[in-house]
């Protein structure tokens, strides 16, 4: 296995830069995962460490080799696709070895390598089946254990559980998750799912239109995003993002004003960067409200909507101009037009500037601090 790096790594098409200089550097046996929202460039970042894009600009280590201007073959890497791309005329195990068959390895290394990797899968009884006799994640296990039997130093997954249903995604991160625990492999995984890459990832890439916008474990970004687009991109439901300004500001904190939510006055880090009237956004992700009366900020509106999801209920709230996305009890019986408080913990407020960029909070748990340090 290796590690990764990239240093500004920039991509052009014609005249259009789709990367605009990313670095980056993966640790050995690191899982990583690239998120951000269509035509980011996560894709090509992931096709550019493969050799399949060439870079514009910048330098590519794999390990301590620079690859820049080896072929994919030469890289070491192996990737998996979002389609499967197996062959329907070839049963399992011959299109596990097919691409050792081609290298012309040895058919008892061949085999034993097939055999290897189809006990991690666990496939050894459909190593005879065909494609079409196979489901849908079973395919991509199969797709999978294609990439093994090379032994690659690094994994690349392109959006590879994006044609399963819901059911058999989440066995199939379960499924990589032991893989990679197992195989203690590098791996890069490219997802526009945010679940995928909050359970699975080790370390989170987020990108923006080419540009890279935070790098953290999946904690710190939930925690302390560091800018506006990476604070309504992680979190599912997403974060109220608020418009509000500064009331003021002195040695006790800042007091923030944003109609209809009773707040008093916050402490940040960096604090030094605002003043009396600035524009501010507020920040307060769903989960962090509560129906029964816990905390000392408050907010008033009108229930316009509810999602009952058994054991929670997300009800959208109507304050003013504003509408607020809230977490409450599954019991909770409040319906549509109803009046609704809910209450929240001041301490669990971001606080963005006019740039966009947040102020880092005090409350952080202590697994976030040391791992800010």
């Amino acid at each position: 296995m290796a590690s990764i790096q990239l240093n500004k790594i920039k991509k052009s098409f014609g005249p259009v830069e789709v990367l605009k200089g990313i670095d980056i550097d993966i640790k050995d046996g690191e899982f990583v995962a690239f998120v951000g929202p269509s035509g980011c460039g996560k894709s090509t970042l992931l096709r550019t460490i493969a050799g399949l894009e060439t870079i514009t600009d910048g330098e590519l280590y794999i390990g301590d080799k620079l690859m820049n201007d080896l072929s994919p073959k030469d890289r070491g890497i192996a990737m998996v696709f979002q389609s499967y791309a197996l062959y329907p005329h070839m049963n399992v195990y011959k299109n596990m070895a097919f691409g050792l068959s081609v290298s012309k390895e040895d058919k008892s290394t061949t085999n034993d390598r097939v055999m290897e990797a189809a006990r991690i899968l666990q496939l050894e009884d459909y190593l005879d089946r065909y494609p079409r006799q196979l489901s849908g994640g079973q395919r991509q296990r199969v797709a999978i254990g294609r990439a093994i039997v090379r032994n690659p130093q690094v994994f690349l997954f392109d959006e590879p559980l994006s044609n399963l249903d819901a059911a058999l995604r989440a066995d199939m991160r379960v499924e990589l998750a032991r893989l990679h625990g197992d195989l203690k492999a590098t791996m890069i995984y490219v997802t526009h799912d945010q679940v995928e890459a909050m359970t699975l990832a080790d370390k989170i890439v987020v990108l923006y239109n080419g540009t890279l916008q935070q790098v953290g474990t999946p904690l710190e970004l939930y925690h302390q995003p560091a800018n506006l687009f990476v604070a309504g991109f992680i979190g599912s439901p997403k974060m109220n993002l608020i418009k509000g300004k500064v009331a003021s500001i002195d040695d006790e904190g800042i007091q923030l004003d944003v109609p209809n939510l009773t707040l008093g006055k916050i402490k940040f880090k960096g604090s030094e960067r605002l003043s009396q009237g600035d524009d501010v956004t507020l920040g307060l992700r769903p989960s962090d409200f509560s129906d029964i009366g816990e905390g000392s900020g408050s907010l008033d509106g009108t229930v316009v909507l509810t999602e009952r999801l058994g054991n929670e209920t997300v009800v959208s709230i109507a304050a003013g101009d504003q509408t607020w996305t809230a977490t409450i009890g599954g019991l909770n019986p409040v319906r549509r037009g109803e009046e609704l408080t809910v209450t929240f913990d001041p301490a669990n407020v971001h606080l963005f500037d006019k740039d966009d960029l947040a102020l880092e909070r005090l409350s952080l748990p202590d697994v976030i601090h040391q791992s800010l340090k």
